[in-house]
């Protein structure tokens, strides 16, 4: 109803009647002067016919072209002003609609999160169970190491939600000194099973003594996302594969490199690759790499795709923490 009562800032009903106006003034300008011109009259000089004619015309003409043309320059300042007041209240309309969706989208966004970032240990965990469950009522020790395994799954679960829920207040986190090595070296390792039973190689190649200032459990989560989008990809090709992780410095950042040896990625899925809720993957939630580059950032480093064929990602973290100054008054 609101929208049907706008006014049309193009609206002309009221040219005519401030046209009319100002030829009222021009012709009432007239004869004021014209009155003027019978009380006192004009030397000899003026009685030529041409200086007449001219007298004329600049006394009968040009006041009326001017109040007419007044006219027309009110209507138009009032139409720029009623067009002006349209434009506001349009861009007020369009504003409040894209805080609505923007809300709505951020709710999708979050839960999505949520459910990319459980879905794995949650899985891992029920895997571990089934096992527990199948073992006969003698292998304790056995039954000890899944039970482990279990907990270490469960930690993990933990710690991915401790990240996501950190994330808003993740613009100055605890960035420790991290070595890098040793704790991709760790991931490669545990995280080897992931290729099983696919003929899948997990290698990493740390260069020794690189270390960044970072958060353990953010780079964690940036190489679960990164690896799995790889044993994705090769197990879609069929065959054997592997992905490799490298660690290295390079002038004042250290940084880690993950690439398999699929068949890489098109240019199109590379150039809306971190956009949150796109995916290639027929029953991806397209979240898992928007997560990774932000946890990046927030330990003010950045996660690129590098090359897309072999797909490779670049993640950056600095050697020292970047403190950003406060202005104080």
């Amino acid at each position: 109803m609101a929208a049907m009562a706008r006014s049309d800032p193009a609206d002309h009903r009221g040219l005519a009647a401030r046209v009319l106006c100002g030829l009222v003034a021009g012709a009432l300008y007239v004869a004021i002067d014209s009155w003027f011109d019978t009380r006192f009259q004009y030397g000899p000089s003026l009685r030529l016919h041409a200086l007449a004619l001219v007298h004329r015309v600049i006394d009968f003409v040009l006041p009326l072209v001017a109040g007419a043309l007044s006219g027309l320059a009110v209507h138009y300042l009032r139409l720029r002003a009623a067009v002006a007041a349209a434009e506001r209240e349009r861009a007020d309309e369009l504003h409040g609609h894209l805080h609505k969706v923007e809300r709505d989208q951020a709710v999708w966004v979050i839960a999505a999160s949520l459910l990319h970032e459980v879905r794995t240990p949650i899985h891992a965990l029920g895997l571990l169970l089934d096992e527990i469950d199948a073992l006969p009522a003698a292998a304790e020790a056995e039954r000890a190491a899944l039970m482990e395994r279990a907990r270490a799954q469960s930690d993990r679960l933990l710690a991915h939600l401790g990240a996501l829920k950190s994330l808003p207040a993740a613009r100055r986190p605890e960035l420790p000194r991290l070595d890098l090595g040793a704790l991709v070296g760790r991931f490669a390792r545990d995280a080897a099973r992931l290729g099983d039973p696919d003929p899948i190689r997990i290698v990493a190649t740390p260069e020794p003594g690189v270390a960044a200032c970072a958060n353990a459990t953010y780079v964690q989560i940036i190489l679960e996302n990164l690896v799995e989008n790889s044993v994705d990809a090769l197990r879609a090709r069929g065959g054997p594969g592997s992905i490799a992780i490298e660690v290295a410095r390079e002038g004042d950042r250290a940084v880690v490199r993950v690439r398999d040896d699929g068949p890489g990625l098109e240019a199109e899925a590379a150039a809306a690759l971190f956009e949150p809720l796109h995916s290639t993957k027929a029953r991806g939630l397209g979240i898992g790499l928007a997560i990774a580059r932000a946890l990046a950032r927030a330990m003010q480093g950045d996660l690129v795709l590098e090359q897309s064929a072999p797909a490779t990602f670049r993640l950056e973290l600095g050697i020292e923490i970047e403190i950003e100054s406060e202005v104080t008054t």
